[in-house]
C-alpha cells in the first residue's frame, strides 16, 4: 500500500499553475537553498531523538490511512511532548506554539512546561472566518487551557504582526511548534521568529503540504539545522548541531 497522494506533489502541474512559485522553488532548488532531506533514521541524528521517533513509529497507520491530511499523526502529540522535555531537560528558556486552535496539543506542551518550570507562549489571533476557525474555538481554548493558565501567555494576534515578532525574539526559547498560517511567507516567518530555539523547532503537515516542507527546508538551511522529513510523519523537524551525534 503506498502513502496518500500529497499536495502539490507534481512540480510540473504546480509550476503551471503557480508559475511565480514555481519560479522562486527552482531558484532555491538551483542555487543550493535547500536543506537535504533526512528521515528518522538519519546517521547523525542524535540517539535521543532517534530513540523517541522508533518509539512514536507510524509507519503502519500511516500506510493504512487514505486522508493524507491525517496520515502520519496518530502519536504527534508524543512525539512532540518527547522533543520539548528533551530540549527543557538539556536547554533554557521557555516553549512556544505558533496556531493552537482549540488547544489540543497546547495542553500537552503546557504540561511540559509547569514539569520543567518554565513558560508555554502560544500565538493565535483566533480570526472568526481565517484557516480553520469558525468563531467559538478562542473559547474552547481557554476552558481546555484553563488548568495550566499559570504557566501560559496568551497572545491573542497575528505571529506575523511586528510587535509579536519583536517579543518572540526577546524571549529566550528551548522549543518551538509551529502550526500557523499555512502559506510559504506565513511559515517562514514563524520559523524565523523562533530561529533562536536552543532546541527543535517542529513544523506541522508539512509531510502533505509540499509548500510547507520546502520553505522550511529554505528555513533550516538558512539556520544551519538538520531537516528531518520522515515519510511516516506529519510534520518536519529542524534540529540544532548540538542534538546530533559528533
Amino acid at each position: 500500500m503506498d502513502l496518500p497522494v500529497l499536495k502539490h506533489q507534481n512540480p510540473l502541474v504546480y509550476t503551471l499553475r503557480h508559475p511565480s512559485k514555481g519560479l522562486y522553488k527552482g531558484w532555491h532548488w538551483l542555487s543550493g537553498g535547500l536543506a537535504r532531506i533526512h528521515d528518522r533514521n538519519a546517521e547523525n541524528l542524535g540517539a535521543e531523538i532517534q530513540n523517541l521517533f522508533s518509539n512514536c513509529d507510524e509507519t503502519e497507520t500511516a500506510l493504512a490511512n487514505p486522508d493524507m491530511h491525517h496520515s502520519g499523526g496518530l502519536r504527534q502529540r508524543d512525539r512532540l511532548v518527547g522533543l520539548a522535555d528533551l530540549c527543557a531537560r538539556k536547554y533554557a528558556g521557555d516553549m512556544v506554539e505558533i496556531g493552537a486552535h482549540v488547544g489540543e496539543t497546547s495542553v500537552r506542551l503546557a504540561e511540559v512546561a509547569v514539569r520543567h518550570k518554565r513558560r508555554l507562549i502560544v500565538i493565535d489571533p483566533w480570526l472568526s472566518g481565517s484557516q480553520d476557525c469558525e468563531g467559538d474555538e478562542y473559547e474552547m481554548f481557554l476552558e481546555r487551557i484553563q488548568p495550566y493558565q499559570q504557566s501560559v501567555d496568551i497572545w491573542r494576534a497575528s505571529s506575523m504582526e511586528p510587535d509579536i515578532l519583536r517579543r518572540l525574539r526577546l524571549r529566550p526559547l528551548c522549543f518551538g511548534f509551529v502550526d500557523g498560517w499555512h502559506i510559504m511567507k506565513a511559515c517562514y516567518s514563524d520559523i524565523m521568529a523562533c530561529g533562536h530555539t536552543a532546541g527543535v523547532i517542529s513544523v506541522d503537515d508539512s509531510r502533505y503540504n509540499l509548500d510547507l516542507q520546502f520553505i522550511s527546508r529554505v528555513a533550516a538551511k538558512k539556520l544551519g539545522r538538520l531537516f528531518v522529513q520522515d515519510p511516516y510523519q506529519r510534520e518536519c523537524h529542524l534540529i540544532p548541531d548540538s542534538l546530533l551525534q559528533k
